[in-house]
């Protein structure tokens, strides 16, 4: 269902048989993907900065009541849909919410060209997540 990829590339994950590229899906198959964001309000850390994940959204009120109340409901409306968090901070905040472990694919790197470290993630989780996506259609209906 989904590609990620640096430079020229796009490395294949897996496609459901009527998706052939990432750019397929986001072009000619927009229905089936959902975006929100963990916090989804622009939110500053105390020198202006943008958030990026610092402090943890466990450890700050705010951001904790955004997961467990904004966040879990964005979720909650799309029941069926497997859930990609981008990043540790995005992971964090979707286990404060109460989805349902087997629906969210954890591990996937963020994207970010902040995200030093993104490439070898993918690369090192890769054949993990592939197979989860792999089990996640095999458990739903085809209609």
């Amino acid at each position: 269902m989904i590609t990620y990829g640096w430079g020229g590339g796009c490395p294949r994950l897996y496609f459901p048989s009527d998706l052939d590229t990432c750019r397929s899906l986001f072009r000619d198959r927009a229905d089936l993907v959902s975006h929100t964001s963990a916090i989804c309000h622009a939110t500053f850390v105390k020198n202006g900065d943008n958030y990026r994940g610092a402090p943890a959204v466990a450890r700050h009120p705010v951001l904790r009541a955004f997961a467990e109340q904004v966040l879990d409901v964005n979720l909650a409306r799309t029941p069926a849909a497997l859930v990609i968090p981008l990043g540790m901070a995005a992971a964090e905040a979707v286990r404060l919410t109460g989805v349902y472990p087997r629906r969210v694919l954890f591990g996937f790197p963020h994207p970010s060209g902040g995200n030093g470290h993104r490439e070898r993630l993918y690369t090192e989780a890769r054949e993990r997540l592939s197979k989860e996506i792999v089990d996640w259609f095999s458990r739903r209906p085809t209609s």
